[in-house]
This record gives structure tokens, sequence and C-alpha cells, in this order.
């Protein structure tokens, strides 16, 4: 929507410094104002609407497994099978080599 009413702000601003006399003559106005806007608005706001509509009914009719789903699915429930791997490691387990940290200049 933002950019329908860009595109909008942008013709009546041009309409206003070129053609001041296209934008205040109501005759005129009605076919260079009204008419397009209401063109620009349709097109770019109601269009998408209904396309993402119809789109979103059709794949309510047709019943398919997806994978997205399943996976979405088991991320927010308790996984089925537990994970192998432990990302933590307790300080018992971790073993680090404290000798080689500071190389030559190590104090000892």
């Amino acid at each position: 929507m933002f950019v329908t009413g860009s595109v909008i702000g942008i013709y009546i601003l041009v309409l206003y410094k070129m053609f001041p006399e296209l934008l205040f003559d109501i005759n005129n106005s009605i076919f260079y104002f009204v008419i397009p806007v209401s063109v620009i608005a349709s097109v770019m706001i109601v269009l998408p609407k209904l396309t993402i509509k119809n789109k979103s009914s059709m794949q309510n009719t047709a019943p398919t497994t997806n994978d997205a789903d399943s996976l979405l699915n088991e991320l927010i429930t308790e996984p089925s099978q537990p994970s192998t791997q432990d990302a933590t490691v307790s300080p018992e387990e971790e073993k680090i080599d404290v000798s080689a940290i500071g190389g030559n200049n190590s104090e000892a």
C-alpha cells in the first residue's frame, strides 16, 4: 500500500505542478485525476488481494501433504525422536591444553 500511495502522490504532484488546470477544473479532473487514481488503486491493491484469496481457496480445496508443515509441527511440538547431538558440554568432559596458550612469551 505504501508503493501505491507513493505512485498516486507522485501522479498528483506532477498534475499539480505541470498541469494544474487538469486537476482543478471539474470536467477535466474526472478524466485526469479520479479515473487514473481509481485504476492505480484497483490494480495495485485490490487485484493482488483477490489473486491471493483465490490461491488460498484453491490450496484449501486440494488436499496435499507438505513437508514444511510437518517440520513446523515438529518444531512446535515435542520431537518424535530424541536428538542425538548434545550441544552442552560439562566442564568435567572438557579438556583444554592451556600450556600452548601464549606461546614463547607466556609467563611461567
